[in-house]
């Protein structure tokens, strides 16, 4: 089924479509989490991180986040998302 959106969407004459519809029949790329770093999640000893696959976000302690994101994006890769 990607396989034929992904024709559809190159087939079609972009001009005439809203940037809403672009990005509903574009495939999702990206990465799999939002990392915020704010004066309330430095307070709270690190940065608020939410992965794509679970509902909440959480504080990670600086010394843990790159290494937490680079296993999520490696998963990620690993499961084709």
């Amino acid at each position: 089924m990607a396989d034929e959106q992904e024709t559809a969407a190159r087939q079609w004459n972009w001009a005439d479509v809203s940037p809403a519809v672009r990005v509903g029949v574009s495939p999702a790329a990206g990465l799999p989490l939002r990392a915020v770093v704010s004066k309330r999640s430095l307070k709270n000893g690190g940065v608020e991180l939410k992965l794509r696959k679970e509902s909440a976000s959480r504080i990670v302690p600086l010394a843990e986040v790159v290494q937490l994101m680079r296993q999520e994006v490696n998963q990620s890769i690993a499961e084709g998302r």
